[in-house]
């Protein structure tokens, strides 16, 4: 039986993941881990700290050489691999990693398929971990008033014209995506007998915005509920969590950078 944690926030969120897995009756090793679609390796930088391997794959092969040169002088436990995120289950063996981590892309995924490669891949008592990070929100009141709105706006013109802009595939993927983060990844369904325990934890749900918003779609945005009546739900309102100083630069930085990896995620599912 696999275990779930879904994490849509937080700098801390590899503590809470381990933390959550020294709870358990029987606890994983920290064997090997998964960074399922890890970009330029943000998230495999801190997982070779605390597993005896790991394995960095995504389908963009220049991110996936971007991180190997980042990784190549920091950790020799790591290698490397390009395949497409939810066909994980496809390239390795079964009940062979302790942990899979797949950070940002799972809303563009088709879910039923990635769950069942991860699934199929975890040995038993493993974790999932999934996460996803909310659009940057001004927490002091003389900005929040004033900034927010602009910046909403001004998110929305840039991922307008590439959602829109596409054909009929890319808007299916465009589409998922947008449901999937409007339902702050409720919509995953672990209901199969795959999946054990499952922690959903948000952060901040009621005055931050998931990705884009309805305002960048030419198409209907619909939330889902798959949460089961035996999940452990988890959601904390603090203004100070994950909170950052940001000039102007700053603030342009998130724009464009958030947008990146969006883009490159597409790719990676």
């Amino acid at each position: 039986m696999k275990r779930c944690v879904l994490v849509t926030a937080g700098s801390s969120f590899l503590d809470i993941i381990y933390n959550y897995n020294s709870s358990k009756p029987n606890p994983p090793t920290f064997g090997v881990a998964h960074d399922v679609g890890c970009g330029f390796g943000k998230a495999t930088i801190e997982l070779v700290k605390r597993f005896q391997n790991v394995v960095a794959s995504d389908s963009n092969e220049s991110s996936l050489a971007a991180a190997q040169k980042r990784l190549d002088l920091l950790a020799k436990n790591v290698k490397f691999s390009q395949c497409i995120g939810k066909q994980l289950g496809e390239y390795y063996p079964a009940q062979s990693a302790d942990f899979i981590g797949a950070a940002e892309f799972i809303p563009l995924m088709e879910s039923t398929v990635a769950l069942s490669g991860f699934a199929k891949v975890l040995k038993p008592n493993g974790t999932l971990a999934t996460w996803f990070y909310g659009r940057a929100h001004f927490s002091e009141r003389e900005y929040k008033s004033t900034c927010q709105s602009l910046f909403d706006q001004i998110m929305n013109l840039i991922w307008a014209k590439v959602i829109n802009s596409g054909g009929p595939e890319s808007q299916a993927t465009w589409k998922r995506a947008a449901n999937g983060m409007a339902s702050w990844l409720d919509n995953l369904d672990f209901s199969s007998g795959d999946w054990g325990l499952v922690q959903r934890r948000k952060w901040n749900a009621k005055s931050a915005k998931m990705g884009f918003s309805c305002e960048a779609c030419d198409f209907e945005i619909k939330t889902t509920n798959n949460v089961r009546n035996d999940e452990e739900p988890i959601e904390i309102e603090d203004p100070e969590f994950w909170k950052g100083a940001w000039n102007i630069h700053g603030v342009m930085n998130c724009m464009y950078s958030g947008f990146q990896q969006m883009s490159r995620s597409m790719s990676s599912s």
